[in-house]
């Protein structure tokens, strides 16, 4: 079977500086919220229980 190759313009498969910083800042923040937000909810139903 052949691959198909994507033709897609090369400003959008290009790594650049942005791309990277942009990558490593989703990386670090976006674990950071779901933990804080785990933590919220699990404090919510901690307290619905009682």
């Amino acid at each position: 079977m052949k691959k198909k190759k994507l033709n897609l313009p090369k400003n959008l498969t290009t790594v650049t500086t942005f791309s990277k910083t942009l990558a490593l800042l989703l990386f670090i923040v976006l674990p950071i919220i779901g933990f804080y937000l785990g933590y919220e909810y699990a404090e919510l139903r901690i307290l619905s229980i009682y």
